[in-house]
């Protein structure tokens, strides 16, 4: 929406998937009420961190050096998956009309970032965890 409003096109002044406040990209894919999946992130990895105001700025400070070296891989996948997940979202109530719930959005980001990770995880000797709840264990676990 943002893009389309700097091109001059006269358009609705609110967030599709909060109807809240006008969408930027930042809005949209960080600040937005369903992108509080940033928040079950993070504590799925046990982390305490503030977001920052734009996802140029998040995406330069994920580094992951506090997550332990085995999960590194994982970390560093995490955000692309979320930011898919929350893509999908507002393209299903864009143009189809229909919302997952935030249940649904979490066991779809849990789902998602397990198989993303699979095939680098096997690499690295990790041929253990063959399920999803392995996978959510093991993350989960101290690090």
């Amino acid at each position: 929406m943002d893009q389309l409003k700097r091109r001059e096109w006269v358009l609705a002044g609110f967030c599709c998937m909060c109807k809240d406040v006008d969408e930027s990209v930042d809005h949209l894919l960080i600040h937005c009420g369903v992108a509080r999946l940033w928040h079950f992130l993070f504590s799925f990895f046990s982390i305490l961190w503030v977001l920052p105001f734009s996802i140029k700025d998040l995406l330069e400070e994920w580094h992951g050096g506090f997550v332990g070296k085995k999960r590194r891989k994982v970390w560093r996948t995490a955000p692309l998956c979320l930011l898919w997940i929350i893509w999908k979202e507002q393209n299903q109530r864009t143009f189809e009309g229909e919302q997952c719930t935030i249940q649904a959005l979490k066991d779809s980001l849990l789902t998602n970032l397990y198989m993303w990770s699979r095939g680098f995880l096997q690499g690295d000797g990790q041929e253990s965890l063959a399920s999803l709840l392995d996978f959510i264990e093991w993350v989960g676990s101290s690090f």
